[in-house]
């Protein structure tokens, strides 16, 4: 990290008999925000998982929690538990990869079209404030449904009661979104 990433507070060390001392304090800027509704899924973790996911919600992209967990990524987390453990802790890449399963398994990450890409899950965490979280959540269902991938994991109830249309609904609304209906339309296909 750069000084710029750090926020800096000066802090007054008193002395007996003399004047205070000032010293710097540095703070990192940066950072996401870990939703207390995850705390089911994180005791799943194991201590180096837990540090593993920690580290891709740092690196992730703000607004989206767009991330390519690539060879790359994971040879930084190994440089960074390898410096944070005192050479202590070590993680093979066959490990990570791993790790990425279970993440993604957990719905912690999100699997998306493009291989190697990932969405950390925005109703866990999210790199941003509230007004965008709503906003992508409400974006990355639409998305998901016109994409035909799966929700589970951002929904709070099951996926099938969620895309359930009672008669009325239907009927409060005569004009419904083209690609909810194609949704629908597979949905129905793949789960009869």
């Amino acid at each position: 990290m750069n000084a710029s990433e750090y926020t800096n507070v000066k802090i007054n060390l008193p002395l007996t008999g003399g004047e205070p001392i000032v010293k710097t304090v540095g703070f990192i800027n940066d950072g996401f925000t870990l939703f207390f509704n995850a705390q089911h899924l994180l005791l799943k973790l194991t201590v180096i998982e837990r540090c593993f996911f920690d580290f891709i919600c740092e690196v992730m992209r703000i607004g989206d929690n767009d991330i390519t967990i690539d060879e790359g990524v994971k040879t930084n987390f190994q440089e960074h538990l390898k410096q944070v453990s005192g050479g202590k802790k070590i993680v093979t890449l066959n490990q990570l990869t791993k790790y990425v399963q279970k993440l993604s398994g957990l719905n912690l990450i999100l699997k998306t079209q493009n291989k190697g890409r990932y969405i950390v899950n925005p109703k866990y965490v999210f790199k941003g404030g509230a007004p965008a979280r709503k906003k992508y959540m409400k974006r990355l269902i639409e998305n998901r449904i016109a994409l035909k991938l799966p929700l589970k994991g951002l929904l709070h109830i099951p996926e099938s009661d969620f895309l359930k249309v009672s008669e009325t609904e239907k009927n409060k609304s005569r004009a419904i979104n083209p690609a909810l209906a194609l949704y629908f339309k597979s949905y129905t296909r793949r789960n009869s």
